[in-house]
């Protein structure tokens, strides 16, 4: 005998609709992001450079071997803070939003013993984004300043913020699901990371003209001088962009709710 009792399926079984990875609201996500992009902001201000050339290097005429290692001293001072802020930022990020997530899920699940591990994942990601933004800005600068601030910004920020926003989400992901929630969000974080790339060099030509963009953290110490306005801009930007895509943009297919008699 035929039974008319619909089966019960699961949201995440049905085919047509579309469930959130992150149950962490939009705009707690955002905030979270601006906690943790102020904090750094305040921490670049107060303490960076955290190493810087040493003095008997900067003289004004140097001769031709302390030219030679007053540039070799720059490069590797500037990849320092680049992966300790990058770090910091890595760190403060998946921290806020991975407790975030994990009191969204009421601390069940698995999620803070995940959370340590995803921290620890975003801040190491974080460093080799740093190292990836340095190189990028020695590998593109030509003394002749044959391409064009805008587009040397564009493929810095690009390369180093895709790959820390891939490090973002997959921690996130991590956080929340396990191994098989690292994709999705991981995708999310790559995106918002391209986004702020394309955004960041077009805003600041019109926001702050005078800003050094082709850096890797515009706005912090660049020959002596601090651009607090750039730097709130810079950081205020990416993380907002991270902010608001990641959650919106980690939605995935489930499987369409079927109801049959049983």
């Amino acid at each position: 005998m035929e039974s008319n009792t619909p089966v019960a399926v699961t949201a995440d079984l049905q085919p047509g609709s579309s469930t959130s990875v992150l149950r962490l609201p939009t705009f707690v996500c955002v905030f979270l992001c601006l906690v943790a992009g102020g904090i750094l902001i305040g921490l670049v201000n107060a303490m960076f450079p955290i190493v810087d050339v040493p003095a008997e290097l900067l003289v004004r005429f140097p001769p031709p071997e302390i030219a030679v290692a007053r540039e070799a001293s720059i490069k590797q001072t500037n990849m320092v803070n680049a992966m300790a802020a990058l770090g910091i930022l890595g760190l403060l990020m998946s921290g806020f939003l991975g407790l975030g997530e994990a009191a969204a899920r009421g601390f069940g699940g698995g999620t803070m013993r995940r959370l340590v591990p995803g921290m620890v994942l975003a801040t190491g990601v974080g460093c080799l984004s740093g190292i990836v933004g340095q190189l990028l800005v020695q590998q593109l600068h030509s003394p002749d300043g044959d391409m064009a601030p805008v587009i040397m910004t564009f493929l810095v920020q690009a390369g180093m913020l895709g790959l820390f926003g891939i490090g973002l989400g997959a921690a996130l992901g991590f956080v929340a699901q396990g191994v098989s929630g690292v994709g999705t969000v991981m995708v999310s974080g790559l995106l918002a990371g391209l986004l702020a790339a394309f955004f960041f060099p077009v805003v600041s030509t019109f926001a702050a003209p005078d800003l050094h963009t082709e850096v890797v953290m515009p706005g912090g110490v660049l020959r002596g001088q601090r651009h607090i306005v750039g730097l709130v801009l810079y950081i205020g930007l990416i993380v907002i962009a991270w902010g608001l895509i990641i959650p919106l943009g980690n939605r995935r297919r489930g499987a369409k709710q079927v109801g049959s008699a049983g």
